[in-house]
């Protein structure tokens, strides 16, 4: 459903320590991607579907959390003409879709995912 929230991603400086705590509390596990300049895992909550991931990153450890939208590029626009900023521009994820990053009014964290369609 379009304006769902649909994947979430932990970014913090410790990837091995935070991979370790989800794991042992939630039994969560994790699949390394080669991305390079950085470390990158997607989640495997057990459901069978990727719908999260972990980025080592140096920058404060948050979540950021992603809204399925039918198209990123009118979804962005309409946010800035909201009264967001515009962190990310629309950005493919090869064979997957594309995601734009944007801070709301409040100054939240917020990314657009629009999926390939199938």
């Amino acid at each position: 459903m379009p304006s769902s929230f649909c994947y979430s991603e932990l970014h913090t400086r410790d990837l091995a320590r935070a991979k370790v705590f989800y794991a042992e509390l939630f039994g969560w596990k994790f699949k390394d991607l080669p991305i390079p300049g950085m470390q990158y895992s997607m989640l495997d909550t057990g459901d069978g579907e990727p719908n999260g991931a972990m980025a080592d990153q140096d920058a404060p450890p948050f979540w950021l959390s992603y809204v399925s939208v039918d198209d990123v590029i009118q979804a962005t626009e309409r946010a800035v003409k909201l009264g967001a900023k515009v962190l990310t521009t629309k950005t493919e994820v090869k064979d997957a879709g594309w995601f734009a990053v944007l801070d709301d009014p409040t100054g939240a964290r917020l990314a657009l995912w629009e999926p390939v369609k199938k």
